[in-house]
Formats: C-alpha cells, structure tokens, sequence
C-alpha cells in the first residue's frame, strides 16, 4: 500500500484513496456498501449522474506531524476519496435511502419494476441525506 503522506519540501499532502466497497443488485433494488470507518457522516456526499452513484468524502490525518520523532507504520488511508459506480438505467435515484452506521455506509437505490433490470429507468438526479 501507498504511504498516505507525501513529504516535499517540508510540506506534507494526503493522498487519494479508494475505500473498499461492495455492489448488490436484486429484483428489487442496488444496495451499494462502502467501509468508512473514522469517517463522520457529514464529511460524505452522495449523488446520482448519468447512470451512476457519486460518492465522495474526507479521512481527515488527525495525527500532529511536529509532534511525532518518527512514525514506524502509517497504514491507513487518509485525505479525500471518490467513487464512482455504475448502477443502470434501471435505477430510481430519486427513491435513493443512505444509512450510516458503525463505519459502513449503506446506499439503498430501488430498481424499476416494471422493468426487467437493464433497461431505460427514471432519470438519475437525486441526492439522499444520511
């Protein structure tokens, strides 16, 4: 894994990251699970766009640089993540539902019925609270 921080010059970034994520799709709706432990639900934005689910956020680095002699080991992710996942036409994100809970967001998005999954749905452009 990449080092989350990137010296130069004495000035210190956070990298992007990718947390891990599941898709499921069922009859009835697409069920998008992200793990986000350490990250405050008001620090996550979710929206919908040309077929996709946009899901963005930050890890803050809550450690003091100055501070510390040295870090033996920094493995975890820190600074901004975005995904963008592909869900279908089918899709009706306008009924999209977020929960978040111990870590792992939770993005319900029901699926067309009156369709078989694949085919034109309603228009994506909806943005669920958490």
């Amino acid at each position: 894994m990449q080092n989350p921080i990137h010296s130069e010059s004495n000035h210190h970034h956070i990298l992007p990251w990718t947390p891990d994520f599941d898709v499921k799709l069922t009859q009835s709706e697409c069920c998008i699970l992200i793990d986000l432990p350490g990250i405050d639900e008001d620090d996550v934005e979710i929206d919908f766009q040309d077929s996709c689910a946009l899901i963005s956020g930050t890890r803050e680095f809550e450690h003091d640089l100055e501070d510390a002699e040295e870090f033996l080991s920094i493995g975890r992710p820190y600074g901004r993540f975005r995904l963008q996942i592909p869900l279908g036409a089918s899709v009706m994100a306008n009924h999209a539902t977020a929960r978040y809970k111990r870590g792992v967001l939770k993005v319900r998005v029901p699926v067309r019925r009156s369709h078989p999954l694949g085919d034109e749905g309603e228009p994506l452009s909806a943005r669920p609270n958490l």
